[in-house]
């Protein structure tokens, strides 16, 4: 694989601060924060998971999706490259009397103890990394879950959808725009063989088409660190 340029933090600030300053709710519709949430529930539910325990999005943007399951109980964390979304996340959830534990930092190294976590929820998140850091990326995820916990992945893949096939490698898998890869389309075999290799046992896997862009394949993968708690 060619090793293109990465940038996760300045392309995703700069989204960011548009999404605000243009009086957006946040990055994502309502209908796509509800699909994740339905997988989230759905995959928590069929392994038996009560709705407690500590619970950390990955790429978890201006907190929507996090926000939600600290509702229904979970202890909540979240973590994304963008300071504009981080703190976006932390205005609402003071505004929701929540407490939350959001922060700005690299998931590629994770700033949180081994063991810490029931479950990882990948909040679209692991499509934006590129190259190695995805194995530094799955490393960490794996290193900071506890033994039984889950890693619930939600993630683009196979063919890019028409409209977002500007600046595509095929060979790469790459959507590259000024020399910056911005998106990773791996196909959903090889991304479930890189769940595997970094540890983890994938539980549950299928590949569906995303209700806001009809012609995106989507990898929903249920993944859980061997061993007990």
């Amino acid at each position: 694989m060619a090793r293109w340029r990465t940038d996760y933090r300045g392309i995703h600030e700069r989204r960011y601060q548009d999404l605000r300053t243009g009086g957006k709710s946040g990055w994502s519709s309502e209908v796509e924060i509800q699909e994740e949430l339905d997988f989230v529930e759905e995959a928590l539910r069929k392994e038996g998971l009560p709705p407690s325990g500590r619970l950390l999005e990955l790429g978890c943007g201006e907190g929507s999706l996090t926000l939600s399951l600290a509702c229904k109980g979970y202890q909540a964390y979240g973590i994304d490259i963008a300071p504009t979304a981080v703190a976006w996340a932390q205005e609402k959830a003071q505004k929701q009397g929540l407490a939350i534990d959001f922060r700005a930092g690299d998931i590629t190294d994770l700033p949180y103890p081994d063991d810490f976590f029931d479950v990882v929820v990948d909040g679209h998140c692991l499509h934006c990394i590129i190259g190695e850091d995805r194995g530094r990326c799955l490393s960490q995820v794996f290193r900071i879950t506890r033994p039984g916990g889950l890693f619930l992945v939600n993630t683009m893949c196979d063919e890019p959808q028409e409209n977002l096939r500007d600046g595509y490698d095929p060979e790469t898998r790459c959507i590259v725009r000024e020399g910056v890869a911005v998106r990773y389309f791996g196909r959903s075999e090889d991304i479930l063989r890189e769940i595997s290799s970094s540890g983890f046992i994938v539980k549950s896997s299928v590949v569906s088409v995303d209700a806001s862009s009809p012609q995106q394949a989507m990898l929903y993968a249920v993944a859980v660190k061997p061993g007990q708690k």
